[in-house]
């Protein structure tokens, strides 16, 4: 009887053992040393068998700041845990010193603000004399680790994670480590172990390693690995050149490092070069092919090149302690060329397959080739190389067949030109209807699609509303796909007055919006109402638009301190969803990556299955 007891006594605490959640806690540490490695201790409740513990850090000075590490903790029994973490790496901060360093530290300013490198601009860089920068730039050294612990099962998914802390790194700070600590933290190096690794393109170095400190981007996917044995090799030439060979690059098989790709452009901005016909980064790189004033409507040719190592939904671009711009590592534009109008034409009648008469240079009247055009209208806060790099990325990670076209108007590429781009985006209005009446009724082009993003929307909204107006409704939609982008428009003008005003002006019109988007959010706060592409208060329903939630397209840590604006370029799973919108599929066609919802106001939206998903990743 008593045996009886004891099973059912057993049997009823089973299910409550079974369901205690497993939970991980990580201890506050007070400081990180400057000069010497840290020790983190971990706390781990319910426990459950094979699992493991990793200790996730960054450093927010790192080239990529977006990039988290992690270290496989060792367990002191009872679920308890520790891990080491690198000591932090010195940088220098110039190459010389006096007042060569302060041209430098000017030249870094410079180039950090024309490249923003998709980050988050450093405000406190305008308000700075010299001095104060350089006393701001000693203080990255000292700038902070991030730090969390995840418990991990047997197959690498994360059971459960600890609250992210934030500890100091202090040149007074003093850890002291017991002997296995000592050795654990004495062969702990970060450095990635691709099969070659180049500094500076003269030196290489290969790292010996053990796999225990590792790479992951924010999705959690595993970059190279890291290293852990305290030695880095140097290899001689000649295995550079045989890796050079195998890498398929370099001048050994005279191939370049990255691939080009060629955009039409048009742009009311002010040309910079007076003196030349054309700008070359080679030769030009201190200056920009066109600024920020205004001007008159020009278009031209541009090439950018991607790097051989480019990853999809990456716009590739100089690090806050890079001073130029290497095309084997960043999307760089690289040509500018401008053309007439009539010569624009004609290189575009050439590029989809219509080319002009050989004797009398008119345009042919031929068959449409089936090349489509994708032109991208650009937002806010955008300089000229920044639009130009950026459609490149798009037109590239899309793989779009057709000819991509830039138009860009004259924002002032800062932060603190809002007021000024509000007054632009509106100057803009007409010189972007000639820019799209020009591709609908001067070229061959049968299938014109629409691309663009934030504020770019207040002047393509005006003009699909004044071609709607202009041209009565007709069996043929002027444009085929339009795709608005975290409009920065009034959210309720939009849906009661705009989207019913150019209806018909395109075969669909998409909206992509997102409840994280920052700029947004700020940009509501200015106007005191909601914005089209924010989603933070709700979903924004107009007639005769797909509305598109992309608000889980990044589901990481980081999440809660990106801008959050750029999600339509910046993620698979969007890049893949705009792929497929660009191809004439359906919201429901993409049923198997979008939800459906019907609010109980009526109406239906998507929202892009994200995160986690492998296709996003």
């Amino acid at each position: 009887m008593r045996a009886l007891y004891t099973i059912c006594l057993v049997l009823s605490l089973l299910p409550g053992a079974i369901t205690a959640k497993p939970g991980i806690s990580v201890e506050q540490v007070d400081c990180f040393p400057a000069d010497d490695h840290g020790v983190i201790s971990v706390q781990v409740e319910n426990e459950p068998p094979a699992a493991s513990v990793r200790i996730y850090f960054r450093r927010l000075h790192k080239k990529n700041t977006e990039d988290f590490y992690y270290a496989i903790a060792h367990s002191k029994g009872s679920g308890k845990y520790w891990g080491a973490l690198p000591k932090p790496t010195k940088h220098k901060l110039c190459a010389s010193d006096g007042r060569r360093c302060l041209r430098e530290l000017a030249e870094l300013w410079i180039n950090h603000e024309i490249s923003k490198n998709q980050g988050f601009p450093r405000e406190w860089l305008r308000e700075l004399d010299q001095e104060a920068l350089r006393r701001k730039f000693e203080q990255f050294k000292l700038e902070p680790i991030e730090f969390y612990a995840g418990l991990m099962d047997a197959a690498g998914k994360m059971l459960a994670r600890s609250d992210i802390k934030v500890a100091p790194v202090s040149e007074e700070c003093v850890i002291s480590l017991n002997e296995e600590q000592k050795g654990e933290s004495q062969n702990l190096i970060v450095g990635e172990t691709a099969v070659w690794q180049s500094r500076g393109k003269k030196k290489l170095f290969h790292w010996q390693c053990a796999g225990v400190v590792t790479r992951i981007d924010p999705q959690g996917i595993r970059r190279a690995d890291v290293c852990r044995n305290r030695f880095i090799a140097r290899w001689e030439e000649d295995h550079w050149s045989e890796e050079k060979k195998m890498r398929g690059s370099g001048s050994d098989n005279g191939k370049k490092p990255y691939q080009t790709v060629e955009l039409f452009y048009g742009t009311d901005r002010k040309w910079n070069n007076p003196e030349k016909q054309s700008w070359n980064y080679l030769q030009d790189s201190k200056t920009s092919a066109y600024g920020v004033e205004r001007g008159e409507l020009a278009f031209g040719m541009l090439e950018v090149s991607i790097p051989v190592g480019h990853r999809k939904g990456q716009l590739e671009g100089l690090g806050l302690f890079e001073f130029k711009m290497d095309p084997e590592e960043h999307v760089t534009l690289q040509q500018v060329d401008p053309k007439a109008r009539t010569q624009f034409i004609l290189e575009l009648q050439k590029r989809i397959g219509c080319p002009a008469n050989k004797e009398t240079d008119e345009l042919s009247v031929c068959q449409d080739s089936g090349k489509a055009a994708l032109v991208f209208v650009h937002g806010y806060n955008v300089s000229f190389e920044d639009a130009a790099r950026r459609t490149a990325q798009i037109a590239f990670d899309l793989e779009f067949p057709g000819v991509p076209l830039l138009y860009s108007w004259p924002s002032q590429a800062s932060i603190s030109g809002y007021t000024v781009d509000e007054a632009n985006i509106r100057w803009t209005v007409p010189h972007l209807e000639s820019f799209f009446a020009l591709l609908t009724e001067e070229t061959q082009i049968k299938t014109v699609h629409i691309i663009s993003h934030s504020m770019g929307n207040r002047a393509v909204t005006e003009v699909l509303r004044r071609f709607a107006a202009e041209k009565p409704k007709s069996h043929h939609p002027r444009f085929s796909q339009i795709v608005l982008v975290a409009p920065d428009i009034d959210a309720a003008v939009f849906r009661d007055e705009i989207a019913p005003a150019f209806a018909g002006v395109g075969e669909r019109i998409t909206l992509y919006a997102s409840s994280y988007d920052k700029a947004l959010n700020v940009s509501k706060g200015l106007h005191q109402y909601p914005r089209a592409g924010d989603l933070s208060e709700g979903v924004m329903i107009a007639k005769g638009v797909d509305t598109i939630d992309a608000s889980d397209v990044d589901t990481s840590l980081l999440r809660a301190i990106r801008l959050g604006h750029s999600y339509y370029a910046d993620k698979k799973c969007a890049i893949a969803d705009l792929k497929a919108t660009l191809a004439g599929k359906d919201a429901n066609d993409r049923a198997r990556k979008l939800v459906s919802f019907r609010p109980e106001g009526g109406g239906v939206y998507w929202k892009i299955l994200g995160g986690e998903t492998p296709w996003c990743r």
